[in-house]
């Protein structure tokens, strides 16, 4: 332990596996599988399960004003409308 420095359980985990507890947005590429690796989790597994996490979460965002979500269900030309607010709301087309 680093002398005059507090250290969280998570970083002498780190530490205990030989990686870095300052991130400076650089090394993910490699403290990612190597966290993995101590987890047991393979990398395959583990990008789905992201995909499926960020599919949750614009669908989430998608239907965050349910007003307009409920009105355009009414309207006759419904996926017109929702593919506008789905371009409108992530900027690009689907």
């Amino acid at each position: 332990m680093q002398q005059g420095r507090v250290l969280r359980p998570r970083d002498e985990a780190l530490q205990d596996h030989g990686m870095s507890t300052q991130s400076n947005g650089d090394d993910y590429e490699e403290l990612i599988p190597r966290l993995l690796n101590c987890l047991g989790i393979s990398e395959a597994s583990f990008q789905e399960a992201i995909a499926w996490s960020l599919c949750e979460h614009v669908v989430t965002f998608l239907a965050e004003d349910k007003e307009v979500i409920l009105k355009m269900a009414r309207a006759k030309d419904f996926l017109v409308q929702f593919a506008d607010h789905v371009r409108s709301r992530t900027g690009r087309k689907w």
